[in-house]
């Protein structure tokens, strides 16, 4: 006997499989340009922005493959180039996009898919100064939406009345990423400054700080709520491509740092909390590896790496709800390319029928569990689940009770211009009144 032991996992042997040629997305022409991930989707549609003037952005249906038409509809609603997009997490008909024009804005498209350009959002986001680098929704309150951008803010809105609820300034240079933790009662945040900070965006006092990595290329930071850690890729001091671990509620040193490899591109995490994988890719590279975290040291576990031989310019990861069961597909990623977008699919391989408890725990539901007045009066709640399993799963999937319709209170600018047409209307009246009742035409 060798005395070597070998750690049990239930995803040890999960590989990369990329769709079939004909399940491909072809002649697509991003702009890529940003901190963002440039793709986006969720169990129904993809996003990414394409080239060209006045910010366009290609809305996509997955169930749709083939060849992308150069007169597809677009989403024309920014005066500049898209930066970061992400769907509504509870309303899967709602983009919300950040611009070099410095406006975030929300745009509503049709359930069948788009069939004609939009040129107007449901909802227009004012108060950045600078670019928007970044959007990401609250996972838990309906409504509620954070955004950061070069003019070294972070602020939260509630987009139903189109309004900055929060701000958070004391950031020291522009975010590189910034997450939610999974109730939404804390932002983890990486910026320029090197620094890592996690606060609670309803109390500014709550603000930790403390040293990231020493690279100054772009880091970003992720929650892994469920082993209790903050993950956070970047780089270090001599370019070299780093992953490390830090415990929220002792943030003075990292639990482990660990160099990954000299690689020059900047890299886009993704943490699954359902099995506790790591997937990382990077902009520019060939490869996506994954890793699985534990609660034991070493913490950080690798498993495996999917390759190819040619370069991804963006990446993107699909809902937990939406993957084949069936085939034991445990994640989908969306792979932007040059001129196509090709989905990979990660599965464990498995030769039973029987449903697999252990990979498809209860995942995330995408229905909200809180409102958006309740989370900004302090009030926190858990994101609620759903049954992986076939069986259980309601017909037309978890978000077929939401209620599609979004409608934005209207601004402080729009109800002016309301009251100054009324205003008008009225004098014009008074004074056809008055014409009246001197008796002159």
């Amino acid at each position: 006997m060798s005395g070597k032991f070998v750690r049990v996992s239930s995803f040890r042997h999960v590989h990369g499989d990329p769709a079939k040629p004909e399940k491909c997305f072809t002649d697509v022409r991003p702009q890529c340009d940003g901190e963002g991930n440039h793709i986006a989707g969720n169990t129904k549609f993809f996003a990414y922005a394409q080239a060209g003037g006045g910010g366009p952005v290609i809305v996509h249906p997955l169930d749709k493959p083939g060849r992308m038409s150069i007169n597809a509809p677009k989403i024309l609603v920014h005066k500049g180039t898209v930066l970061d997009m992400e769907f509504h997490p509870f309303i899967p008909t709602l983009l919300a996009t950040g611009s070099d024009d410095t406006h975030v804005k929300i745009t509503q498209f049709p359930e069948s898919g788009m069939t004609e350009n939009i040129s107007a959002a449901v909802a227009s986001l004012e108060g950045h100064e600078k670019k928007v680098n970044f959007v990401h929704f609250h996972p838990t309150a309906n409504g509620i939406l954070a955004s950061a951008a070069s003019d070294n803010t972070l602020r939260i809105w509630d987009i139903e009345k189109q309004a900055q609820a929060l701000l958070y300034k004391d950031l020291g240079d522009y975010v590189q990423s910034f997450d939610w933790n999974t109730d939404g009662s804390m932002i983890a945040a990486t910026a320029r400054d090197l620094k890592l900070r996690i606060y609670d965006p309803r109390d500014e006092k709550t603000a930790i700080t403390t040293e990231g990595f020493s690279g100054s290329k772009g880091s970003r930071v992720l929650w892994a709520d469920n082993r209790g850690k903050l993950v956070v890729v970047g780089f270090g001091k001599a370019s070299e491509r780093l992953y490390g671990l830090w415990d929220p509620k002792k943030m003075d040193k990292p639990i482990t740092k660990v160099e990954m490899d000299k690689q020059a591109g900047v890299m886009i995490p993704f943490y699954d909390p359902d099995t506790s994988m790591l997937y990382v890719g990077s902009k520019g590279g060939s490869n996506i590896a994954y890793y699985e975290i534990t609660d034991a040291e070493p913490y950080v576990h690798f498993l495996s790496e999917f390759r190819d031989n040619q370069s991804q310019k963006g990446l993107g990861w699909l809902p937990k709800r939406g993957v084949d069961v069936g085939g034991c597909e445990i994640a989908t990623a969306l792979r932007l390319m040059k001129e196509s977008v090709i989905p990979i699919h990660f599965k464990v391989p498995r030769k039973s029928d029987m449903f697999q408890k252990d990979l498809f725990p209860d995942c995330y539901a995408g229905l909200p569990s809180n409102e958006a007045k309740d989370w900004l009066a302090g009030d926190n709640k858990q994101p609620k689940k759903m049954s992986m399993n076939p069986k259980d799963k309601p017909a037309g999937g978890a978000q077929a009770a939401v209620k599609a319709d979004f409608k934005a209170a209207k601004t402080a600018g729009e109800l002016q211009k309301e009251l100054d047409a009324a205003n008008a209307r009225i004098q014009e009246l008074e004074a056809e009144v008055a014409r009246l009742k001197s008796g002159t035409s």
